[in-house]
């Protein structure tokens, strides 16, 4: 169950590198559009446009670890990924534990909304201490499966669920594909991050 569960990450960390983010161009020069995290809670930094430079760490990573000898034989592959680029945006420490103040810090940096922020400030170290311990214990129970840590697409997953299933009422849609949206949300989030 819990290798399946972790399988809903790697479309989140593969898809930007895989090209997803390229499918729109934003004008904006330099960025790209991901379009990819819904937009129920508005101002959601989850869903920024990442720079020229970071898809090209990402698509660096992704080649480095489709190389590695640790990710062959349909072993996953999120984890190196996500390891690789947590490590070059500073916010991932050589063990693969991800960093709790750098990861909240740019977290903070996505949102211009205060109400958001304070939401941030609130989830983000509770799940960067859980999905440590998830990763840790995962590796430790499992090493040929995680030979790379899951922590920060863990992280990461767990921060953008905590964030869109606790967005301040007075931001929040309230559509029926957003009711449903957080619903799903919340079976994930008692299912992954308990």
């Amino acid at each position: 169950m819990e290798y399946i569960n972790l399988l809903i990450c790697t479309f989140i960390v593969c898809a930007n590198v895989l090209g997803q983010q390229t499918s729109n161009t934003s004008g904006e020069s330099g960025h790209t559009n991901t379009n990819f995290f819904s937009q129920c809670c508005p101002d959601t930094g989850m869903s920024k446009n990442f720079t020229i430079e970071e898809i090209e760490m990402q698509k660096q990573c992704y080649s480095d670890a489709i190389k590695d000898e640790h990710v062959k034989d349909g072993k996953p592959i999120y984890g190196c990924v996500s390891q690789c680029y947590g490590e070059k945006k500073g916010v991932v420490d050589r063990e693969g534990s991800v960093i709790s103040e750098a990861f909240v810090q740019q977290v903070l940096e996505l949102y211009t909304d205060e109400s958001i922020k304070n939401v941030v400030r609130t989830v983000a170290p509770k799940c960067v201490e859980h999905c440590n311990a998830h990763s840790k214990a995962l590796r430790a129970k499992d090493p040929n499966t995680y030979s790379c840590s899951p922590a920060m697409t863990l992280v990461n997953l767990c921060t953008y669920v905590e964030i869109e299933t606790n967005c301040p009422s007075e931001i929040r849609i309230s559509s029926e594909k957003c009711e449903a949206s957080r619903n799903s949300m919340i079976k994930m989030k008692n299912t992954m991050f308990p």
